[in-house]
């Protein structure tokens, strides 16, 4: 007989990014994955690390290519509410961003008080 854990890994590594998302999600607050632990601090909240886990599974860095912060809070909290989750606020999103993709910069388009950071 397989071992249940065996098993279960076996099964989650079978499911599409967006339903791994989804399945991390609803897991409870005491439960994290080793994966993201290696890559985040301890001392994020789970869903400080759900949202570092979706912005690793949805987005990759493109230096021909930009996407406005506000687009990708946007596409996030869409995920969120289908999932049924509580989102992160949009100033932490941001810090996230910057945490999982250090490398990308800021570029205001637009006048001043009307720009957009993508």
């Amino acid at each position: 007989m397989e071992d249940p854990v065996q098993y279960l890994l076996k099964q989650v590594t079978e499911l599409s990014d967006e339903e791994r998302l989804q399945f991390f999600m609803k897991l409870p607050n005491e439960v994290t994955s080793d994966e993201l632990d290696k890559d985040t601090p301890t001392s994020m909240s789970t869903r400080s690390k759900a949202a570092v886990s979706w912005l690793q599974c949805k987005y990759e860095e493109d230096k021909s290519t930009s996407v406005s912060k506000q687009e990708t809070y946007d596409h996030y909290m869409i995920d969120c509410e289908t999932a049924g989750q509580l989102p992160i606020s949009g100033g932490d999103f941001g810090k996230i961003i910057k945490m999982v993709f250090p490398t990308i910069y800021n570029r205001r388009l637009g006048q001043r008080g009307q720009s957009k950071y993508p």
